[in-house]
């Protein structure tokens, strides 16, 4: 339960800095402060990330780098942040699938509704649309 507690920390911190970047290199300063945490905490990458499937990259989370279900939702909020700061529209794109596909995973699993979480879903998947 304290580990669930500190990586829920961690990726709110994370998203907390990310929304507080300049935006002088955006991109680029985005890219470096994720890639590092993701490194630190999950020993994984953006790169890696976008490697995955959309479709399997809930299980890749939970199951293959240990981040609880609790957490989808912050890795998916930390997925969105980046894309947004993506320049490249392929990557962009890749980003918003696999941020959709997590939101999706944990609204069907969680068993809560949110409309918050409607409302993100919402939002990516006109992101991808354009």
């Amino acid at each position: 339960m304290r580990q669930i507690e500190q990586m829920s920390q961690v990726l709110a911190a994370l998203i907390r800095r990310l929304l507080g970047l300049k935006s002088v290199n955006i991109e680029e300063k985005t890219r470096q402060t994720t890639n590092e945490l993701l490194m630190q905490e999950l020993d994984t990458s953006l790169k890696e990330i976008l490697r995955i499937p959309p479709e399997d990259i809930a299980e890749f989370i939970i199951q293959k780098k240990g981040l609880d279900k609790s957490n989808i939702e912050l890795f998916a909020e930390v997925l969105v942040i980046n894309a947004k700061a993506c320049t490249d529209g392929l990557e962009k794109r890749k980003l918003f699938q696999r941020a959709l596909e997590l939101y999706q995973w944990i609204d069907t699993k969680s068993g809560i509704f949110s409309l918050e979480r409607q409302k993100k879903i919402r939002e990516i998947e006109d992101q991808i649309r354009n």
